[in-house]
């Protein structure tokens, strides 16, 4: 899992995205106000379930309320990104998906993709959910349209 500098920065600024976090277990997040080594943890199961009892402590995160939650930037796992395009087209949902992201990939191979920073499979994940659902590419800091 992504948790670097630059995947934040990405998924932070990846607004379209971040509007549709439905907080689930096992879902990455980001606060810089949290306290762990990189500001990166991890929803438990005990944060869903005292959500669902109506009470604002949930463990697992090492956190006494919902306003870290509320304040932080949902860091998006590869099988969610891959999801998050929800393709189906007869059945060959694996294969149709395999090969737009290939193809997407081959194009942008040596251009804004991967010029000056180590790619990971999140940020290029990110970076193909991003151009094929809103047209926009990262130019390093900002997601712009094309």
């Amino acid at each position: 899992m992504d948790t670097t500098d630059e995947y934040i920065d990405m998924c932070k600024k990846a607004v379209q995205i971040q509007q549709t976090w439905k907080k689930t277990i096992g879902d990455y997040f980001y606060n810089p106000s949290y306290y762990s080594s990189n500001n990166v943890s991890i929803i438990f199961d005990s944060y869903i379930r005292n959500k669902e009892e109506g009470r604002e402590y949930y463990g697992g995160t090492y956190s006494n309320n919902e306003r870290v939650l509320d304040g932080s930037t949902w860091l998006p796992r590869q099988d969610q990104l891959q999801d998050f395009l929800n393709w189906e087209h007869d059945g060959t949902y694996g294969v149709v998906l395999i090969d737009a992201f290939y193809n997407f990939s081959k194009m942008n191979y040596e251009t804004y993709l991967f010029n000056n920073t180590k790619m990971t499979w999140e940020r290029l994940w990110l970076t193909f959910v991003m151009y094929k659902k809103y047209n926009k590419v990262w130019n390093g800091s900002e997601w712009v349209g094309i």
